[in-house]
């Protein structure tokens, strides 16, 4: 669902024309990066809604964290990695 989401709010709000998603290995767990080529946003100025909140929440669950990261040139790119 984090996955999900993640790209749901790639497809409806950035912009992209692409969408990349690595799962790697780390340890037993994976680690997760989706990212974008879109128009990027101020992570600072952004009003958290509630997919940014499930994300953090369902990762949490699972002892997973989100980091997110944005910048108007390189698009933006969620982080799903063990806490």
């Amino acid at each position: 669902m984090i996955c999900k989401e993640a790209i749901n709010n790639s497809i409806k709000y950035s912009g992209a024309t692409q969408i990349h998603v690595t799962i790697a290995a780390s340890g037993k767990k994976i680690q997760i990066v989706v990212a974008d080529n879109g128009k990027g946003f101020n992570v600072d100025e952004v009003k958290k809604g509630y997919g940014l909140k499930n994300m953090q929440y369902r990762a949490g669950q699972i002892k997973y964290k989100v980091t997110l990261t944005s910048s108007l040139v390189n698009g933006t790119h969620i982080t799903i990695l063990p806490s």
